[in-house]
């Protein structure tokens, strides 16, 4: 059990230092890059990718005395951290930009502002239709981070479309403002007239996974389209509106408001907080999804976060015996921060479990000073 709870309280560490260092973030936009301009040394390109970063990261930044926008480089606006409260904003990674003959060289695209008050669209359907759409974003390797909440939004706002064949989807050059998922049929993709791939075919992440899905290259990079593509008999397909496939990705403070402010003002222990301090809640979650016998932590381990329930049930136990189940709406792990404490419990997940984070600087400057029912 000590060793156990050695290896969970060392996991911890490693997932604060990679959500505080972005490797998951540096490493998913040197993938996108590789993919996009498809190297034929990808091992020298990722070398020369992180050269680039690391230049720009730490490249002084110049004054304008003219007031005009800098070039060369596109700065990566993150949400808000829980951990990460103090930092300012000259300490924010910066992301080269690298002009190619296909001006796709923004690794990544500048973020978008949404309008107030702004809803995704959800369009209804079948529960087949739902399933298959959600196991379809899940293989897309940008999609993969994404909750169950966030999927369950992108699903809800795709919305179907049909097209007879040697009908043209998309065009080469043009602007780019809705993602597909081929459901049935086929689709041939064109770039200057000439076949360069059809659509189902085997994903070059895995080939026994089968690839459904074109068109995101333009939406995640802001550029015009990169090949034409055309139908092959009667095609139906799924598309995703470029604002709402964006405003998901991009992980704003104005998408977490909109998912989770309802939510958090429900909920008993913040119904005294202003509206201003629940935005600044809802900007320090973190959402984060486990499956049944789960372990979101045990019993010993230092004390890093607070916990709501979103959905579904969990376990706390002392000594492994259940002492408490907390469900929907209901909050944990607060105890080892207010007393500066090791865990008090062990808490697992029954069935599928879905929670908000809040890292421990967050935690004690929004929320350190109320007072808890309970605590665990």
């Amino acid at each position: 059990m000590a060793t156990d709870g050695y290896v969970s309280h060392q996991q911890q560490k490693w997932e604060t230092y990679l959500a505080e260092h972005q490797i998951e973030k540096i490493f998913r936009d040197m993938t996108s890059d590789i993919i996009t301009k498809q190297p034929q040394d990808s091992i020298q390109h990722m070398i020369e990718w992180l050269h680039k970063f690391r230049e720009a990261k730490t490249k002084p930044k110049k004054s304008d005395k003219k007031g005009k926008k800098g070039r060369g480089r596109q700065r990566v606006v993150e949400s808000s951290d829980s951990d990460s409260d103090d930092s300012s904003e000259d300490d924010r990674p910066f992301v080269a930009v690298k002009q190619s003959k296909t001006r796709r060289g923004t690794i990544a695209a500048p973020r978008l502002s949404l309008t107030k008050n702004w809803t995704p669209p959800s369009v209804p359907k079948e529960a087949h239709e739902e399933s298959f759409l959600g196991r379809q974003l899940m293989t897309i390797f940008f999609m993969k981070s994404c909750t169950r909440k966030e999927l369950h939004v992108l699903v809800g706002a795709m919305s179907t479309e049909t097209y007879e064949d040697g009908a043209t989807i998309i065009k080469q050059g043009e602007r780019g403002d809705a993602f597909y998922v081929v459901e049935d049929g086929e689709v041939v993709c064109m770039k200057d007239e000439e076949t360069v791939l059809t659509i189902p075919c085997p994903s070059t992440e895995d080939p026994s996974v089968e690839r459904r899905y074109f068109g995101e290259l333009a939406l995640l990079y802001d550029a015009p389209r990169a090949a034409s593509v055309k139908a092959v008999g009667r095609v139906k397909l799924w598309a995703l509106d470029r604002t709402t496939f964006k405003s998901i990705l991009q992980q704003s403070d104005d998408i977490k408001m909109m998912l989770y402010s309802k939510f958090v003002q429900s909920i008993h222990l913040f119904r005294d907080l202003k509206l201003s301090q629940v935005n600044a809640l809802c900007a320090s979650l973190q959402a984060q999804d486990f499956d049944d016998g789960d372990t979101i932590f045990k019993q010993g381990d230092d004390g890093d976060a607070f916990y709501i329930v979103e959905s579904g049930e969990a376990a706390c136990l002392k000594d492994g015996v259940v002492v408490s189940i907390v469900h929907e709406g209901d909050y944990f792990g607060e105890l080892a921060l207010v007393r500066r404490e090791p865990r008090a419990a062990t808490v697992r997940a029954k069935g599928k479990l879905s929670v908000l984070k809040i890292g421990a600087r967050a935690f004690k400057r929004l929320i350190g000073v109320l007072e808890f029912d309970k605590v665990y």
